[in-house]
């Protein structure tokens, strides 16, 4: 597996390029109304370690489960606080190059309910990208995540970045992004910049696409990316 800016060239040589989904908000403070959406407890590094144990777990479980018509293998990241600690020492560098007067960011993410999200800050491309996001039960689910993108927006907006950025966002996060925006958002498929590409070497042979084809890659979002 590699995330690659060059996409077409690994195609070219046996690695299959799998879809890239993003949907993108702009940065914008808290809203002053009142909201239907529950509040949030924001998440800090040290304060997240369960809470990546637990979607371990969780995650674990998912690709056990059984699989679709056409697929063979289910692929997927096991989430970690070594992981997310990785992204959050690389944010903390730039923070302190570009605002050596000011304290680097310690909200690293945000619960709601039975959800939770955590992301980074990408200063050199002003934009907040979603490490991982994970939606919970599905009656409350839409609405946790509209708060813990509001939340994102509102750190974003605090931060000076343009814009929250979000990997393969599913119907609920795309719904929840609507009920924020008041509209659709458009889904985009991002072909320059991490482009995920997988090349198969187990015994079904890979390199032509077959094989890779039958893989579903489940989780891939921004928190597996190195």
């Amino acid at each position: 597996v590699l995330f690659s800016d060059v996409g077409d060239f690994y195609a070219r040589h046996g690695w299959a390029v799998f879809p890239s989904p993003e949907i993108t908000l702009p940065a914008s403070p808290l809203p002053t109304s009142v909201s239907s959406s529950p509040p949030t407890t924001p998440i800090t590094a040290e304060s997240l370690v369960p809470y990546t144990k637990s979607d371990g777990i969780t995650l674990a479980m998912e690709v056990k489960l059984p699989l679709p018509p056409g697929k063979h293998t289910r692929l997927a990241f096991s989430p970690s606080i070594e992981q997310a600690e990785w992204h959050f020492g690389a944010e903390d560098i730039s923070a302190a190059k570009l605002y050596p007067d000011q304290a680097p960011p310690t909200v690293k993410g945000a619960l709601a309910g039975g959800s939770f999200g955590y992301w980074v800050r990408d200063f050199n491309e002003r934009k907040l990208i979603m490490l991982r996001l994970r939606v919970g039960g599905e009656v409350q689910g839409l609405q946790e995540v509209v708060s813990i993108l509001r939340a994102a927006q509102a750190e974003a907006n605090e931060w000076g970045l343009g814009k929250v950025v979000v990997w393969n966002p599913d119907e609920r996060v795309q719904e929840a992004c609507k009920v924020i925006m008041g509209k659709d958002v458009e889904v985009k498929n991002r072909t320059e910049g991490s482009v995920p590409c997988l090349r198969w070497n187990g015994k079904r042979g890979g390199g032509k696409g077959e094989a890779e084809a039958g893989v579903e890659w489940i989780a891939l979002e921004k928190y597996c990316w190195c």
